[in-house]
């Protein structure tokens, strides 16, 4: 909208003929103006419609809250709650943990290692999501939970579901490394028990 504004100061008009198509050029460029001012939904942009499709508006804004929306350094996270109470964390648009359908991958993804490693105390968990593997995983006595989180927006969201993952910030063995996790375990000497990972 400024480039446009700009480049009709500087048009040249020689005569009163060249005024008609002034006044549609700065028309034209007012309304670019007020489109680029009025911005984008932060909701609608978050709802990761390159995956999921089109949404019905209304609806979508009827039956959801978002209570939680931040632009981090390399995702858009987004808490979502809808009227059932269901809520949800949304990286980049994609559905990455909630507190309803993701549960059972999230616990199962704690609890169904152990089997093969009952003995395990050195965890890994690549990516924090919802918190609630790390939470879960945190409910074996001496165990230490390390978490590889490339979005520290991601960490801030993971408080809109305490009520689930039982608050692995909070613990003293847990500790969050903010970086990719294939760079932590190639500088790190730690030699983990289990390794868990949702891709």
């Amino acid at each position: 909208g400024l480039y446009l504004l700009a480049a009709l100061l500087l048009v040249p008009v020689a005569d009163l003929r060249g005024r008609p198509a002034l006044a549609a050029r700065a028309f034209l460029g007012s309304g670019a103006a007020l489109l680029a001012s009025r911005g984008p939904d932060p909701v609608l942009q978050n709802m990761g419609l390159y995956l999921y499709g089109e949404y019905d508006r209304s609806r979508v804004l009827e039956e959801t809250a978002a209570i939680h929306i931040q632009e981090g350094v390399s995702s858009n996270v987004m808490v979502l709650v809808l009227r059932n109470g269901q809520t949800s964390l949304r990286v980049n648009g994609k559905v990455d943990a909630s507190n309803s359908r993701d549960m059972p991958m999230q616990l199962g993804l704690a609890y169904l290692p152990r089997f093969l490693r009952p003995g395990a105390r050195e965890i890994l968990v690549i990516g924090l999501g919802s918190g609630t593997t790390s939470g879960a995983s945190l409910l074996f006595p001496e165990t230490r939970v390390t978490c590889a989180e490339i979005e520290p927006a991601v960490a801030e969201a993971t408080t809109f579901f305490e009520a689930v993952n039982h608050k692995p910030l909070a613990s003293p063995r847990f500790t969050l490394a903010l970086e990719d996790g294939r760079s932590l375990l190639a500088g790190s000497r730690t030699r983990y028990d289990l390794i868990l990972s949702e891709p």
